[in-house]
């Protein structure tokens, strides 16, 4: 029966949804009249729809994080920004401290030492010959360079360079900023346009456990932070390193007294560079975060335990990781259509600047180069055409409306379909670009190719090519309806048991209420009996006792008449006699 009645109202919720999209046409024709656009209107909707995004994704990896279904280390490397977890729990702590010091001491002794040692006779007893033989015990380690600590935190940190793009994202679509993203959903659903969207309070208590990984992801990411100082003195070290292993022959057979000067046997005006007891700092906020991802997996485990009515509802989301995809990446493509429009005029200005790219073309570049700073040079009609696209999408596709009909919000999506974007590979351009101005003598020119060059980059990390969006602009119609129809079934799937077992309370309390009530009426029914029987024996023996009293009187009277008899000598019948 219930099935048959959750039938019913999906199919008149779909009817009240066609009749709505019919509407619509007439608030967007409208809003082309009126010709004014409403940035404020703009951010509302996108950011409405990067809500719906972010909680379409914590469903999915609540839902799939109890079934145990995604790898845990996957799941808090794409939050993390795409760190190789495996790597950074393997990283021995005490080894890099141990390379570091090497070096300090090496450091320490290159600048302090004023006496001519030759390392060749390393056993005099000076404590400069001490300290010789440490440092060659040190660069005759054959595993140097190869210590895998030190190369993984070589790479952990070009990863934390490059956040994201060192891996595709395969678990967190809602999620392009990793754990802040996370985090905001807390936010999310104290937003009221998107309470009525879920219609119960359920939904958020179901994805609490979730959301409260968000945070603990954030405090080890803080303690994975490195200074670009820091940064730097990684790469630098791992280059002194393999300065040190190329030299150590050289060595042998040079004096100390050399190492401070630029005709050094190996190069240590490269080792005078940062205080390494600053890096040996960061590395202890660094064992930190490895104990707080040992926390972070248990508490993951434990997630898969968690289990409710509310998380059991989730369930009911089928293919929950096709629509966390599709609206995932549908939005990032709407975001970075509007991040476009609000650096229309930054990247308008370029397009009389181009040509100066062409002029410069004369040299010593390399054929790849050649290509993409000639694309590049011919950007400027693609860039006017992607604009007008643009125009035409914000001026036909967000108008006023709260609607909690998802579908209302479509239109963006199809609309965006229409906007042509620039397929160039502003990556590689970019490196290219860099590669010419280092050849450019005038001093005027490399400031426009600069300037050029910074709107490459924001370009970049924009990301223009819209059409690798145009799929999931297209199926993002299809997963909003699905949205619709699972919040209304989820909302059911809580209240119907919750009701069940309210009635079963009910029933329970008026059985109570009925047992109490007969239990009652038998004392009360029993006492009056008890009553009735007292009263009647009281009755009773008020009677006997009066009938004793009137025994009693008339025996007083018939002796009271004998007693006077006696003394006048007379009786009843001689007194009768007389009258």
């Amino acid at each position: 029966m219930m099935n048959i009645i959750t039938v019913i109202l999906i199919a008149s919720f779909c009817e009240i949804i066609t009749v709505t999209n019919v509407n619509l046409d007439s608030n967007f024709n409208n809003n082309e009249r009126e010709g004014n656009f409403n940035e404020n209107l703009m951010n509302q909707s996108l950011d409405r729809l990067k809500m719906i995004a972010r909680v379409t994704n914590g469903i999915y990896l609540q839902k799939r994080i109890m079934e145990g279904i995604i790898p845990t280390d996957n799941l808090i490397s794409e939050l993390l920004g795409s760190l190789e977890i495996d790597m950074l729990e393997e990283i021995n702590v005490e080894e890099i401290e141990e390379i570091f010091e090497a070096l300090e001491t090496i450091q320490t002794f290159a600048n302090s030492t004023s006496e001519s040692v030759n390392v060749t006779s390393a056993e005099n007893t000076s404590d400069s010959s001490e300290l010789i033989r440490k440092v060659l015990e040190f660069l005759e380690n054959p595993k140097l360079l190869n210590k895998s600590s030190f190369l993984h935190l070589r790479l952990l940190i070009i990863q934390l360079i490059n956040p994201r793009a060192t891996k595709p994202i395969v678990h967190t679509f809602g999620f392009p900023n990793g754990y802040q993203d996370l985090i905001m959903l807390s936010k999310d659903f104290e937003d009221s346009w998107l309470q009525a969207i879920v219609r119960t309070k359920s939904l958020e208590f179901s994805i609490k456990p979730l959301i409260g990984l968000g945070v603990v992801i954030k405090n080890i990411s803080e303690q994975l932070s490195f200074t670009d100082e820091q940064k730097n003195m990684v790469f630098e070290v791992y280059q002194d390193l393999k300065n040190l292993v190329a030299k150590k022959m050289e060595l042998t057979i040079c004096n100390f007294t050399e190492i401070s000067s630029e005709s050094a046997c190996f190069p240590a005006q490269n080792l005078v560079i940062q205080d390494y007891g600053l890096m040996i700092k960061g590395l202890k906020r660094f064992k930190e975060a490895q104990s707080g991802l040992k926390s972070l997996n248990t508490s993951i485990e434990r997630m898969k335990l968690n289990k409710n009515l509310e998380t059991e509802a989730l369930k009911h989301f089928s293919d929950s990781l096709r629509h966390s995809e599709i609206l995932g990446y549908a939005v990032q493509g709407v975001i970075s259509m509007r991040l476009a429009i609000q650096k229309e005029a930054e990247f308008q200005k370029i397009i009389p600047k181009l040509s100066i790219i062409t002029a410069q073309l004369i040299g010593n570049l390399s054929r790849e180069d050649q290509e993409n700073l000639e694309e590049l040079a011919k950007m400027g009609p693609h860039l006017e055409a992607m604009y007008s696209t643009l125009n035409t999408w914000k001026f036909s596709s967000f108008f006023k409306d709260n609607s909690t009909n998802l579908l209302n919000y479509s239109r963006i999506f199809e609309n965006a379909q229409l906007v042509t974007g620039i397929g160039l590979n502003f990556s590689n351009i970019a490196i290219s670009l860099d590669n010419l101005i280092a050849g450019v003598g005038d001093e005027e020119v490399r400031e426009k190719l600069k300037d050029i060059e910074t709107v490459v980059d924001e370009m970049n990390e924009i990301g223009l090519n819209f059409s690798r969006y145009s799929k999931t602009f297209k199926e993002a119609n299809g997963t909003m309806q699905a949205l619709n129809v699972f919040f209304v079934d989820y909302d059911t799937k809580i209240y119907d048991p919750i009701i069940a077992k309210e009635r079963n309370k009910d029933y329970t309390a008026m059985y109570t209420l009925i047992g109490v009530g007969a239990a009652i009426f038998v004392i009360v029914f029993f006492l009056g009996l008890l009553y009735l029987w007292r009263k009647d024996k009281e009755i009773e023996n008020f009677g006997e006792s009066e009938n004793g009293k009137t025994k009693k009187t008339i025996s007083r009277k018939s002796g009271s008449n004998s007693e006077e008899t006696l003394l006048t000598g007379k009786t009843f019948t001689s007194s009768s006699s007389t009258y």
